[in-house]
């Protein structure tokens, strides 16, 4: 691969994963919108409720 191929691969990466976290973050507000706590949010997902806390103000 040359280096425009690589560049572009890591740019495609990176719009995939800032998708991803914009996913995560819109499911995390459905859910607590929809009477699901933020204890009970990171006891399923196995983070702590202050990364849930910090993924809801994002």
């Amino acid at each position: 691969m040359n280096k425009e191929e690589l560049l572009a691969e890591a740019v495609s990466a990176h719009e995939a994963a800032e998708a991803a976290l914009e996913a995560r973050r819109m499911a995390f507000r459905r859910a607590t919108a929809g009477a699901v706590s933020v204890r009970e949010l990171a006891e399923a997902t196995g983070l702590t409720p202050g990364k849930v806390r910090g993924i809801l103000k994002a």
